[in-house]
């Protein structure tokens, strides 16, 4: 029994992170002001920043709650705040939808077309029975 509770305490647990109050809407710039590619990005939010990082060790670090810039470690090269991303893919996604719905081709035929098309199968049919 001792053997089983030495064994049961040597096993760590694990501590369930509470979700935050509110999602994180910011996420890294694509590139800083020099155009330098983001390389690496940090959205761990068990910290009270977020880190973008362009070409080590150059990186920024924004408050995750407002985008705004926290620390500049890119000699003045970081973008003044982080790219809101919450609630724009679904405007984006209403907007391109609508306009798509009307410019659809129509599916309706003429009756020329209508009738060469009847005329097609019947030809078919006929075949198919011989």
């Amino acid at each position: 029994m001792a053997c089983f509770l030495f064994c049961l305490a040597a096993i760590p647990t694990a501590k369930a992170q509470s979700p935050s109050a509110r999602p994180a809407c910011y996420i890294c710039p694509d590139a800083d002001l020099a155009g330098f590619d983001l390389t690496l990005a940090n959205y761990d939010t068990s910290t009270i920043y977020m880190s973008c990082e362009f070409t080590a060790p150059w990186h920024c670090t924004y408050d995750p709650s407002t985008g705004d810039l926290k620390d500049d470690f890119d000699t003045g090269l970081c973008p003044a705040k982080a790219i809101w991303s919450c609630g724009d893919g679904r405007r984006r996604a209403v907007r391109n939808v609508i306009p798509r719905a009307f410019n659809r081709p129509s599916t309706q035929m003429t009756r020329e077309e209508e009738s060469e098309v009847v005329q097609f199968r019947g030809k078919v049919g006929k075949r198919r029975l011989k």
